[in-house]
Formats: structure tokens, sequence, C-alpha cells
């Protein structure tokens, strides 16, 4: 097997095997492998975030799997970040469990791939994987907000309704200031650029603090991303909720939303308030 690495000289010929977010950038290697026969077999992707890796995409073409071009590719990331700075390696895939774990879904299928390398280290460099459940990702539709008894409840009065990129910047930084312990980021001008202004909204209460918070994002595709989500009145949380969502029904109508609850207290609202939302596991691997 023959791998290249994927820039912007020969990212075309990758298109098929590559979605649209791993673009080339200088913080991110991507390869691509090859048989002998110059046939597109598989490609990888990782990012440097801070002071980890994040493998955030791996595949294989279905006709070419179990014969080690996914191990490969792991293994040829694994010789460039041997050779930059060894900083820990994580990769985080959803499975579906609700169907047979027979391996026909791609997250299963993943799951099944990571577990095998739980006891491999490549190359004798010391890596290998780890694979536990990290959280639980909801997928929610306008339907999932019809019926949530668990926060039926009156609003308030005096809670104002506005939209979050409509403040002053100082009011925005107050803002996020309010909410800083619990809503964190890298780059805030990475993370604006990916929210959605008309579905980033805020309740505040009579003297400017907020009540509840609501930032949506794009997630790649049709996919949408409930990033955020605070309150401490549960009749605002409801009432700013159907708000967003008849507006996501208006401008997204295919889109998927989703929420990744990554905290026992997040996912206990979550499933008070979306009990009808679909599921997925999200697993992390590391390295």
């Amino acid at each position: 097997m023959n791998y290249i690495r994927i820039d912007e000289t020969n990212t075309d010929g990758f298109a098929e095997l590559l979605p649209p977010l791993p673009q080339p950038a200088k913080n991110r290697v991507s390869l691509g492998a090859y048989d002998d026969a110059g046939n597109l077999c598989g490609t990888a992707s990782l990012q440097l975030l801070d002071h980890s890796y994040e493998l955030d995409w791996l595949y294989v073409l279905p006709a070419r799997r179990r014969e080690g071009i996914g191990t490969g590719l792991l293994e040829q990331l694994c010789i460039f970040m041997d050779a930059t700075a060894r900083y820990p390696l994580t990769a985080s895939f959803a499975v579906d469990t609700a169907g047979e774990n027979d391996g026909t879904k791609p997250g299963q299928d993943l799951h099944a791939f990571f577990q095998s390398l739980r006891q491999q280290r490549f190359l004798n460099m010391g890596f290998c994987f780890d694979v536990s459940f990290d959280h639980t990702r909801f997928l929610i539709a306008p339907k999932d907000l019809s019926d949530a008894p668990a926060i039926q409840g009156r609003g308030l009065e005096h809670a104002v309704q506005k939209y979050f990129f409509e403040q002053s910047p100082m009011v925005q930084r107050n803002l996020l200031s309010a909410i800083g312990s619990w809503y964190a980021f890298d780059d805030i001008e990475q993370w604006k650029e990916a929210c959605i202004p008309s579905l980033c909204q805020v309740r505040l209460d009579r003297h400017g603090k907020p009540v509840c918070v609501i930032f949506i994002q794009r997630a790649g595709g049709d996919d949408l991303e409930l990033s955020f989500l605070y309150s401490r009145h549960p009749g605002e949380l409801l009432r700013l909720l159907r708000i967003v969502t008849a507006r996501i029904e208006q401008e997204y109508p295919s889109a998927t939303l989703r929420f990744d609850a990554v905290t026992d207290i997040s996912e206990r609202l979550a499933r008070k308030i979306f009990p009808h939302a679909a599921t997925l596991q999200i697993y992390e691997a590391e390295a």
C-alpha cells in the first residue's frame, strides 16, 4: 500500500473519499492510501488542537476493508506525530445502538476497529488506543419539542428576547463572561464564524443578566449543532427553544439538530426536554 500527503495540489483527486470539513490547513495533516494499481483506497485526517491531535476523519472504501489499510493510515499519522510533537491522539465517533451490532453501521465499524487496536503498538512507538464511552448525542426533530412535560411552566413577564449578535460587543463579552464557566472555546473568531446569528438567542432579565441562552452552529452538511444550552428558568427555556426550533423549520427544513450532552446534568436536562429524540452513543479512542 502507498501513502501520500494530501494538500492544496492534490486534494481534488481525493474529494470522493474526503468530506467537506478536512480542508488543507497549517495545523492539519491529511493522508491518502492507494494501491499499486493507483486505485484510491482510503483517507485519514488529523488536526492539532492546543496540546492534542484530533483524528477527525478515517475512511476506507467498504470493498477494501479488513486489509490493514485503516491501520496503515494510522501508522503513517503516528510517524508524523512522533517526528513533530508527542501529544495525545484522540478520535470521537458515534455509534447507533438502536439496531443489532452487526458491523453494518459506520459507527459500529469504527467501534470494532478501534477496539481491535487496544493492544496494538504502532511501529514500536508506544502508540496504543484505549476506547471508552464519552457521552450521549441527541438528534432532535421539531416534533421532539411538542411535548415536554418535565419543564412546563410560566415564563417571566419581564424577560426580554434578544439576538446575541445584535448586541454591542461589550454586551456580547459580558454575556459570554457570565456563562464562561460552562461554555469555552479556543478561538472566538472561529466560533463566531460557525454560529448562525438568527439561531443564537438569549432572554435577559430586567438587569440584563441571562435567563436562558441558546447557541446553534453549523456542523457540516445539513447538520446543525445546539452547541450551548443554559437556563435558570425552565419556562423561559422552553419558550426560547420553541421559538428557535420554529425558525429552524423555516430556514433549515432538512437540517438535523444535534446536542452533545457532555455532563450528567446536561444529559438529564436533555432527556427531560427532548424525551422522544433519537440518540447516539459517542465513544472516544485515545492513544
